[in-house]
């Protein structure tokens, strides 16, 4: 059989093609260079070239024939169909490095010599070249997702494993302790080996993965972060297989594969990316994962006839695709179709020419006849030696025409002619429920997807992506604008990790559908553009009103709060109280702070709380506060500060004290104990909210008195105050001595008394005679009082009766007498009147004498 590859090989230094140069290039055509179709001559020589080497796919062939320059080692996926322990001792005694085993699948690192000969082992069945995945390139976006509301509350990652896979993790150390946590985990790959120990193996090739862990750490900080550096579809089962094994919560994926499955979801190969996301999800992990870069990138459609027969037309006129590549850069172009990806019947080719068209640069022609190991895709990888529009062909070399074709630029620049949609990576296209694919919004201009981010529908229709978050973030580990899904997806993945933390209870699909439920729609629907929308943890209810008090919980109570401590990053609406038993609710607005509730029945214990209200709902319900309805005993005013006193033995009217009681509806008693022996009841009256207690009486006694008054209400509840009174002596009151008459040399005065309201005043009398002479008066029975007294010389005299009691009290009344005789005797009668005569004789008889003696 003859070689498609030596039949080629000679052609691709002379084919030369002609081109059909279209005079108008309309605004809305691509720039295709220049050229508007290709004319390619030997195309039978093409279609009848065979593959050399039948176990190996078209760029090993290409390798092993020459075509392609290779002179490093070639890393592979060997199927085996003997023993694999027994490859692999192949392959390493003859200088190769086992990446990774996984059952029949062997990957390898090989020469070209060591290649060649796996090409002819009967324990191999196929081999494929391996192709590695490519990255899908504090964040500014945490007040738009609001992780910093549910940071605040305490959500922050706290014991969520977090596993980051990605394609490198260079200077990863020199954030550790600060952007990222104190430990991270790791298991790191080289080759065929990997660590636990050496994490310097991870900070290869790129700082992608560390910028991607620092976004998930800004937005969950408590997180334990798990890292890999997986490179292959065998070393990425190894790694999610240790992260599950490890606890690993939430897995980011910022990384594509190539096309291994039909675009539905799924693939046969055991190894896909697909059943890795499924034996993460399988152990209730959350997969997120960049959607892709691709739009822009991605043609999807029927396969497009025109002049030229057997080669596929992008649009009306051109059966080529132009893709503008940078001298020294690589670009991966892969076709898949729509076929069995168990047993395809569709032999399709894919072809890289040069920008003049001069050369075929590099080609993809694997076998496609319904042989075993052959899928619907092909794929080429080249290294531009010189900047150009390179221009992909795709040629149908037998079988059915396919329903559809897609055409990829894996890793590169946009397509001249692409298509919108169809463009999800792999394996963001996953049909796993627990799967997030994530698309990508400018954190400058979050109204506007951004233009390469992969959009939906998926090949069998499904929506994707699933959500949308913010690019162009600055980070520690890149301080520029970080572009891509793969900035976008760890913001979803930190917000998985923030929602975990707070619903323990929830399953990896649980916080899947609980993102996208709360992710806002720029269109108001689900679409193959934003998806469910763009993502964002939804305001939190406020937390609890605080303070919660009760007051005067008698047959009313008064319940006050204070506003919750974070309300949740939306306004408070209303506050609503609840009473149980009973069920009473009453809804208070934002700026009041109390409540009063009536009909409380008394010896009930009652429970009251307090919601405050936002607009996602009722928040936290404070503690429960118990109190239990009790009368509660009158509240006497004991400031009443006015001096209380009357005069002893007169009758007063006074207001007492003042009192209150919270429970309106008692009925109340007052009763006055006076402090001098006798009790009465007071008389309650009121004025305005408080109850006047007044009394009436009279002390018989001066002197200083402690008033109890003691209010009782309807449930006999007492209180009581002592009230300070002062009686005041009150002086004697003498009547006056109205008459006089003599009775020869005596003066009879009339008989005076006296009168005092201290009924329990003793008293003394003093008569002042008016001539400087006092004495003591005899007071006898009827308070009367008698005194006598002989003036030794005549004239006008003052007499002054002076009636005194032992509280310091006197009255007193006068008389004015005239003597005109000496001796001559005044008295109140009641002195035994014949001895005043007899004694008025006496000193008349010596006054007669006396006068005698004086004339002798």
């Amino acid at each position: 059989m003859i070689s498609r590859l030596i039949l080629l090989a000679p052609l691709l230094s002379i084919w030369a093609f002609a081109f059909q140069i279209s005079p108008i290039i309309e605004a809305n055509e691509p720039d295709l260079g220049g050229t508007s179709g290709v004319m390619i001559f030997g195309i039978p020589s093409i279609s009848n070239i065979e593959i050399n080497y039948p176990t190996l796919d078209s760029e090993l062939n290409q390798i092993l024939d020459g075509i392609s320059e290779y002179t490093d080692e070639v890393e592979i996926d060997i199927y085996v169909s003997g023993e694999p322990s027994m490859v692999e001792l192949y392959v390493e005694s003859h200088g190769g490095t086992v990446i990774s085993t996984n059952q029949s699948r062997i990957e390898a690192s090989v020469s070209v010599e060591l290649l060649e000969l796996l090409a002819f082992s009967s324990d191999i069945s196929f081999v494929r070249s391996l192709v590695r995945p490519h990255s899908l390139e504090e964040t500014a976006a945490i007040p738009l997702i609001r992780s910093d509301l549910w940071n605040t509350r305490g959500y922050t990652g706290s014991g969520i494993k977090v596993g980051v896979l990605d394609t490198g993790f260079q200077n990863i150390s020199d954030f550790v302790g600060s952007e990222l946590p104190l430990e991270v985990n790791y298991r790191c790959y080289n080759g065929s080996l990997y660590s636990s120990t050496n994490m310097a193996l991870c900070e290869t090739r790129t700082d992608h993965g560390t910028a991607v862990s620092e976004i998930i750490t800004d937005i969950a900080p408590s997180i334990e972060l798990y890292i890999s550096n997986p490179v292959t579809k065998g070393t990425l089962r190894d790694a999610v297989n240790w992260m599950v094994e490890e606890g690993v919560d939430v897995i980011n994926h910022s990384v594509g594969w190539i096309w291994d499955g039909p675009g539905n979801g799924t693939s046969q190969d055991p190894l896909s990316p697909f059943s890795t996301v499924d034996v993460a999800t399988s152990n209730d992990v959350v997969w997120v994962n960049a959607a892709g870069n691709e739009n822009g990138n991605t043609w999807t459609g029927a396969f497009g006839t025109g002049a030229l027969d057997g080669f596929h037309y992008f649009d009306a006129s051109y059966n080529f695709n132009p893709v503008y590549v940078s001298r020294n850069k690589n670009v991966v172009v892969q076709l898949r179709w729509d076929d069995s990806w168990s047993s395809p019947s569709t032999d399709m080719n894919l072809y890289l020419f040069d920008p003049s068209f001069a050369t075929l640069v590099d080609l993809s022609v694997n076998y496609q006849n319904g042989g075993a190991f052959q899928i619907p895709r092909e794929y080429l990888s080249y290294n531009a030696p010189y900047s150009g529009n390179y221009n992909i062909v795709v040629q149908h070399v037998s079988g059915p025409i396919p329903d559809w074709l897609q055409v990829q630029i894996f890793i590169g620049n946009d397509l001249g002619i692409f298509t919108e949609g169809y463009s999800i990576a792999n394996p963001a296209e996953s049909a796993d429920p627990a799967l997030i694919a994530v698309g990508a919004a400018s954190i400058l201009d979050v109204s506007e997807i951004e233009t390469y981010s992969s959009r939906g529908p998926t090949m069998d229709g499904r929506v994707k992506p699933d959500l949308v978050s913010y690019d162009q973030i600055l980070t520690s580990s890149r301080p520029y604008n970080f572009p891509g899904t793969s900035a976008a997806a760890p913001h979803v993945a930190g917000l998985a990790a923030v929602s975990r933390d707070r619903f323990e209870s929830y399953s990896a699909e649980n916080i899947s559908n609980y993102l996208k439920t709360n992710s806002i729609s720029p269109t108001g629907t689900t679409d193959n553009i934003w998806g469910h929308g763009l993502v964002s943890l939804p305001f939190l209810t406020p937390t609890a009103p605080r303070n919660v008090s009760v007051q005067n919980v008698s047959d009313s109570a008064v319940v006050s709060w204070t506003a919750p401590a974070d309300e949740g990053g939306s306004s408070i609406l209303n506050y609503v109280v609840t009473i149980n038993p009973g069920g009473l609710v009453a809804v208070a607005d934002s700026d009041v702070f109390s409540y009063q509730f009536d009909g409380m029945e008394f010896g009930q214990e009652y429970e009251f709380s307090v919601v405050a209200v936002n607009g996602e709902g009722e928040g936290d319900r404070s503690d429960v506060i118990f109190a239990t309805a009790i009368n509660t005993p009158p509240v006497v005013d004991e400031t009443l500060s006015v001096e209380l006193n009357s005069v002893e033995s007169q009758d007063f009217t006074e207001i007492l004290t003042r009192f209150i009681d919270v429970d309106t509806a008692d009925f109340h008693t007052a009763m006055i104990n006076w402090g001098d022996g006798r009790i009465s009841e007071g008389v309650i009256t009121s004025q305005g909210s408080q109850k006047l207690v007044s009394g009436s009486h009279n002390y018989v006694d001066n002197g200083e008195f402690s008033i109890t008054v003691e209010i009782e209400d309807s449930y006999g509840n007492l209180s009581s105050v002592v009230v300070p009174f002062v009686s005041v002596n009150a002086n004697p009151v003498v009547s006056p001595i109205d008459s006089y008459s003599w009775y020869g040399n005596m003066v009879m005065l009339g008989i005076p008394s006296f009168f005092d309201p201290g009924l329990n005043d003793e008293h003394y009398a003093i008569l002042d005679w008016g001539n400087g002479a006092t004495s003591v008066a005899e007071i006898i029975p009827d308070r009367r009082i008698i005194a006598d007294y002989v003036y030794p010389e005549i004239g006008n005299y003052t007499v002054t009766v002076f009636v005194y009691d032992y509280d310091g009290g006197v009255g007193s009344t006068q008389l004015n007498v005239s003597v005109f005789e000496p001796l001559t005797s005044i008295a109140i009668p009641g002195v035994h009147f014949w001895v005043l005569a007899s004694v008025g004789g006496v000193f008349l008889v010596m006054f007669i004498i006396r006068k005698r003696f004086r004339r002798e």
